[in-house]
């Protein structure tokens, strides 16, 4: 599916409005309090926008920005950018760049600003970005933007989100929303509290926002979204037309008739194929296993290709045209593996999702195009609910990726759509697990015979590593264990596709230093297959909460043989460590000549308030104490 539409034609995030502060004004540097220079990579010295939105086809939106640089971090907010289509025109643009003093050093020919394909990884695209980076080398310095927007019809439109990263102060920034008398815009305040005022002229309702003397917020370790802290305005049309198609979003179930009527009569399929699916489909009873055979039919035969045609982006293409050329992005996809369940008889919905790898912005109570960025299909059987992902050639019917998962998503049903959470995977099933026999020489050599499963949505590490060429895949096993000397004398990667898919390695590993000799002692870490785990940097007087984003479970089975000639002298204490951030538990024990281990590590996600910090690190610190404990052997010494 296309980029969210809210995002085009943004600058810097979502802009402002127009209040003259003289063009001619110099923008020095020193003329910043110390206070706004507090914490910040950059400022914003001027932000005034302007969104006239005429009528439910037709709006502009004017932008005036002027951001001092401070040093290399805050280059990111001096990056000119612009997302545009065939629905949105960009004009005027004039880039202008500034020395500390306030003096021009540069103006920019409009050659100099790029102007590239979004996604050069789509096969077919209307959308386009506009780039220029000033390459500036002596900080700081400034960069001021003047340009225009004109929409010849809209979903989505540019909001104000004057703070819009971390480490970013504000000495002034305003926003004028102007509504006409044909068009119907709402708008959600965030983090404000009555700060606008509203004036209405001629029959044209204006409402003004404005911001002063923001002092940037520093980024910590797990940060949330700086949305969660800093003031800002969405808006979004009740009423639009958009090309040729009128829409609402006053509602969930407005926008999910637009959809509806976007996806009419496009789910007709060839003759031949239908026949396959009825081939394919006719002897088997449970809906469930045709749906599962629908499915892996979509796979073996259908690729996934970035496709940013239609409506916008919004329609699909035919299932027809689908079924023809053997490749579709999600929507198309969707709608195409929808049309194969329909002809099996089975009931099942066209879903909009969040793709995220984090946990996602979302305002129930204020329907807008600006949440969702993907497609996918919601199977209802019973009481049961199966997720269908229909751009991944490999994992099975009913796994979602991590960046889906507990997301909520729109099920487009006849009834007038329903807002979800997609499910979540439980940490139980997110599991790493690592089993492995060790054996070590008296020298304080040994070998490794190590097996480890990927499952849940730590899959996806493994799987990343076992669609590689056996090459890499050597050299990111060389890169992720945790010895010092050693040689991988043999490995090889399974992935199994079933209900619960999993990764499995084997590997067989020598090692020249896996224990170290000290006298008549011999050391070694109680789990030596364990990772560091990074604990973040100390933050004095934390001000954010933080965030763990999935939950998960590592687990360690290790059978060690005692070295000939030694005996143990000291094991590490069986421990458990709880928390609300997780669990950590410990046992060693003696069987049979062998010393069992066996370690294991739960995650909790969540968000966390920032008083918490220091005791999550301490959990952190707690589980790599526990994982380089040593196991103690003494050589055995006899007398004549």
């Amino acid at each position: 599916m296309q980029f969210p539409r809210y995002l085009k034609g943004c600058l810097f995030g979502l802009s402002i409005f127009a209040i003259s502060h003289g063009h001619g004004q110099k923008f020095s540097w020193t003329s910043i309090s110390d206070s706004i220079k507090n914490n910040a990579d950059a400022v914003v010295r001027l932000e005034e926008n302007i969104l006239n939105v005429k009528s439910a086809s037709s709006a502009t939106f004017n932008v005036h920005r002027v951001v001092t640089v401070l040093n290399k971090k805050g280059e990111k907010s001096a990056q000119f950018t612009i997302l545009y289509d065939k629905f949105i025109m960009p004009s005027s643009i004039k880039i202008t760049i500034y020395d500390a003093a306030g003096i021009v050093t540069k103006k920019v020919k409009e050659s100099e600003i790029g102007d590239y394909s979004y996604d050069a990884s789509a096969l077919f695209s209307d959308n386009r970005i506009k780039i220029f980076k000033p390459c500036v080398i002596k900080y700081p310095y400034s960069v001021e933007v003047n340009y225009e927007l004109e929409y010849k019809g809209y979903i989505g439109l540019p909001g104000w989100s004057p703070v819009d990263i971390y480490n970013l102060s504000v000495e002034h920034s305003c926003y004028a929303l102007n509504i006409g008398t044909d068009a119907d815009i709402k708008y959600k305040e965030l983090n404000l509290t009555g700060q606008n005022a509203v004036t209405e002229e001629n029959g044209i309702k204006t409402i003004l926002w404005q911001l002063d003397n923001f002092i940037a917020i520093d980024e910590e370790p797990g940060s949330p979204s700086i949305e969660e802290y800093t003031p800002g305005v969405i808006v979004a049309a009740n009423h639009f037309f958009y090309d040729g198609y009128p829409g609402s979003l006053d509602s969930w179930e407005n926008y999910n008739n637009w959809i509806i009527r976007l996806n009419q009569d496009r789910g007709e399929l060839p003759e031949l194929t239908i026949q396959k699916i009825h081939a394919l489909t006719d002897t088997i009873i449970d809906p469930y296993q045709k749906a599962k055979v629908l499915y892996e039919y979509l796979q073996m035969r259908m690729r996934y290709i970035s496709i940013q045609l239609g409506i916008g982006g919004f329609q699909p293409f035919t299932a027809e045209t689908v079924d023809k050329v053997g490749y579709g992005d999600c929507k198309a996809l969707s709608n195409y593996y929808l049309a194969l369940l329909r002809e099996a008889g089975i009931t099942a919905f066209y879903t909009l999702a969040i793709h995220h790898p984090a946990i996602p912005v979302f305002y129930y109570d204020f329907p807008a195009n600006i949440y969702f960025n993907h497609v996918i299909v919601c199977i209802p059987f019973g009481s049961d609910t199966i997720w269908a992902e229909c751009t991944n050639k490999y994992f099975p019917l009913g796994h979602l990726s991590s960046s889906v998962a507990g997301h909520p998503a729109l099920i487009v049903t006849p009834e007038g759509g329903k807002i979800v959470a997609t499910p979540k995977s439980p940490g139980e099933r997110n599991i790493l697990s690592r089993k492995s026999e060790i054996s070590l020489n008296e020298d304080g050599k040994g070998n490794i015979i190590l097996e480890t499963i990927y499952s849940g949505l730590q899959l996806y590490e493994g799987f990343g590593i076992c669609v590689q060429s056996i090459e890499d895949q050597r050299k990111n096993l060389y890169e992720d264990l945790n010895f010092i000397d050693f040689n991988i004398e043999s490995h090889r990667y399974f992935y199994q596709k079933s209900e619960n898919p999993f990764v499995r390695l084997n590997a067989v590993i020598s090692c020249n230093r896996l224990a170290t000799l000290s006298g008549h002692r011999m050391f070694i870490p109680v789990n030596p297959l364990s990772d560091e785990i990074d604990i973040p940097e100390k933050v004095e007087n934390r001000k954010t909460s933080f965030i763990i984003d999935f939950p998960y479970m590592d687990i360690d089975s290790i059978e060690m043989l005692l070295p000939q000639n030694y005996a143990i002298e000291s094991l590490p204490r069986n421990s458990k460590i709880e928390s609300e951030f997780g669990t950590y538990e410990l046992s060693v024990n003696i069987s049979e000549g062998k010393i069992i281990i066996v370690s294991q590590m739960k995650m909790n996600s969540g968000v966390f308030v920032s008083s918490e910090y220091d005791r999550y690190r301490s959990f952190l610190s707690d589980i790599n104490k526990g994982e380089n404990q040593k196991i103690i052997f003494k050589k055995i010494t006899t007398t004549n």
